[in-house]
């Protein structure tokens, strides 16, 4: 993982291997800032798509998935 686990010696190691919606701003400001207009366009329209119609969630997939299972990659 490329972040600290949750809790040392757990788990869960939440990662930035994700778009998390929390940093959808953050996202957004730094695709305008960077001169990637269409792209922040194209990001704003696949979130509200994503989050349209049922509760927020934290994270979606590549699809706007809803249900996203954990799997243990044993590899990495």
């Amino acid at each position: 993982t490329t972040s600290l686990p949750e809790e040392i010696g757990g788990e869960r190691n939440w990662d930035y291997r994700h778009a998390w919606v929390r940093d959808s701003a953050g996202t957004l400001a730094a695709l305008i800032g960077a001169g990637y207009r269409e792209e922040a366009v194209a990001w704003r329209k696949w979130l509200l798509r994503a989050v349209g119609g049922g509760p927020l969630r934290i994270m979606y997939g590549l699809r706007g998935e809803h249900d996203l299972p954990e799997r243990d990659l044993y590899w990495l």
